[in-house]
């Protein structure tokens, strides 16, 4: 049966985090930093393939990433400050939009481990507290994974945006508890200002932020109807509509089943194996 996914790589960590990563590169050091960065990471992938964040990759090749860009850029911090840029990256306006629908700081604190499984399948994040100016939230690395300083460091880059998605500064945070250093789990205490929700400059940047993600998403049904309605055979299509999925929604993997009256039962799928394949189609 079709397979649309690669059946060899682990799809740990989504490339949202290796576009993260290209960009700031980018910004710090130009085109010609970005390619110091694959060399010096050992990166086989195109710098279209990283920044591509509907793809994923593994643990190993994400920490890779963060320890050349810190020889780079000579930032032995620099997991930290990409996940500081994750509010304003570009890349990361349908994220920020959809985040800051839930409200506020505590209410995101709250959905953290429903928003981290959308990214990342070799951890377990979960809130164990939250707060009007406060959460405490625990992480933890499956086992057969070794837990990595450089990626403890972009959590908590990435849990200090949590105000700044809503305007506020970023939290401060306390980290006792760190898996890399023999605890069961990293504990992240953040602390951040209170947050008043309808001040009229806030307003004024959700709305052109909405706007443009109406205009990207208009853009993106537009070329699912084009698949829909397409002469190719049926095979092609299905396989356009699994790769669309993909593409609309942040999961490590997707499956279609269709049942056609002439083949049977057909089966598609993005980061699934051929075995798995097998056993759905029976």
């Amino acid at each position: 049966m079709p397979s649309t996914g690669s059946e060899a790589v682990r799809r740990d960590s989504s490339n949202l985090t290796t576009a993260l990563v290209v960009e700031y590169v980018r910004a710090a050091a130009g085109d010609g930093g970005v390619e110091r960065l694959l060399r010096t990471a050992g990166e086989t992938r195109t710098v279209a393939e990283l920044e591509d964040p509907h793809r994923w990759g593994t643990q190993q090749q994400k920490v890779a990433l963060f320890r050349a860009a810190a020889k780079v850029l000579d930032d032995p911090d620099i997991s930290y400050h990409v996940g500081e840029t994750a509010a304003h990256a570009s890349i990361g306006a349908p994220l920020r939009l959809l985040l800051r629908s839930v409200g506020g700081p505590a209410s995101l604190a709250r959905g953290v481990a429903r928003a981290s499984a959308k990214f990342s399948a070799n951890y377990t994040c979960w809130t164990i507290s939250s707060g009007r100016t406060h959460a405490t939230i625990g992480n933890r690395v499956h086992d057969g994974y070794e837990p990595d300083p450089f990626d403890c460091r972009y959590t908590q880059g990435l849990l200090a945006q949590i105000p700044v998605i809503f305007g506020l500064p970023p939290a401060w945070i306390e980290h006792d508890e760190c898996q890399v250093h023999g605890a069961d789990a990293c504990i992240y205490r953040l602390h951040w200002r209170p947050y008043h929700r309808f001040r009229w400059l806030r307003r004024r940047r959700e709305e052109a932020e909405l706007s443009a993600a109406m205009a990207r998403r208009q853009a993106d049904v537009e070329a699912t109807v084009t698949d829909l309605v397409s002469a190719d055979g049926l095979d092609v299509v299905l396989e356009r509509i699994i790769r669309r999925a993909a593409q609309a929604v942040s999961a490590p993997m997707f499956v279609l089943a269709v049942n056609d009256d002439d083949k049977g039962l057909l089966v598609y799928s993005e980061g699934m194996s051929r075995l798995w394949e097998g056993r759905l189609g029976r």
